[in-house]
């Protein structure tokens, strides 16, 4: 099925220094896209204990405005929870098919230790697209990779990102790794093993190249991960599909999870 252009940008913030950062590239690709951007902080149980919950929320709203410099017209709002469930939730209160955003790090080091990092807990469990920013840059995703296994997974993630493709004339790329077999004492069998490894990868890549003949596609071998790291250095942005539809996984991915741990570029989870 293919995925909605995306209309309106979700950008989580959170009074961090990093959030600062986020906020501007959430910014400059709204302006770019000519889209909407929401700015939405969740706040948690224990602040402003005995206060009305209208008051509180006025409060945090206008140190939102003040924090991160926004004009008082501007769309914030103010959610109270868990912080990757009421993102998610705001994402979905809108009339318009979102994007939502955040940053890579902002959270406490003792929630990241019991609870995992609210991005990677909003990219398992969201049903839109999430952009988790990393690096120290703000730019617009001109380079984008698109790590692919030649599955459909690649199909949900290339009809994901037209949306940048038409705003901004993306140049994609697609790369494929080809993760080797375990060196084992047997030299004849690994032979064999590797030999019919690469055979396999040969057909599927023809295959692939016969229903996908305009996307430029570059096959490396080795660790995955690794070399999916490596390539991203090149880039503006690194997309792809770790799961499919329906799909419930404790964890994203070997790939997943080291580009938005140890990455250096934004990363665009499209469910």
């Amino acid at each position: 099925m293919k995925s909605k252009a995306i209309q309106q940008i979700i950008v989580g913030v959170d009074f961090s220094r990093y959030s600062k950062l986020v906020v501007k590239e959430a910014q400059k690709l709204a302006k770019a896209m000519k889209i909407p951007l929401r700015y939405v902080y969740v706040n948690d149980v224990f602040q402003f204990v005995g206060e009305p919950r209208e008051v509180a929320e006025k409060k945090l709203t206008e140190k939102v405005y003040k924090f991160y410099k926004l004009k008082k017209d501007t769309d914030v709002v103010i959610r109270t929870g868990d912080a990757p469930e009421q993102l998610i939730e705001a994402a979905k209160a809108s009339q318009l098919s979102p994007l939502i955003m955040v940053g890579h790090k902002g959270m406490g080091a003792i929630a990241r230790f019991l609870l995992g990092s609210t991005a990677e807990r909003v990219a398992l469990l969201s049903p839109f697209p999430v952009w988790i920013h990393r690096g120290q840059k703000v730019l617009l995703p001109k380079k984008i990779l698109v790590p692919s296994d030649f599955s459909k997974h690649t199909d949900t993630t290339l009809n994901q990102v037209q949306s940048f493709d038409k705003a901004f004339q993306s140049n994609l790329e697609l790369f494929h790794v080809i993760q080797e077999p375990t060196p084992v004492v047997d030299l004849p069998i690994y032979s064999l093993v590797y030999q019919q490894i690469h055979s396999d990868d040969d057909r599927s890549f023809e295959d692939f190249k016969k229903s996908h003949p305009n996307y430029k596609t570059v096959r490396d071998v080795g660790e995955v991960a690794e070399q999916v790291e490596e390539r991203s250095r090149k880039f503006d942005l690194v997309a792809f599909s770790p799961r499919g539809k329906g799909e419930s996984t404790p964890f994203l991915g070997r790939v997943a999870a080291k580009l938005v741990r140890s990455g250096n570029k934004p990363v665009l989870i499209c469910p």
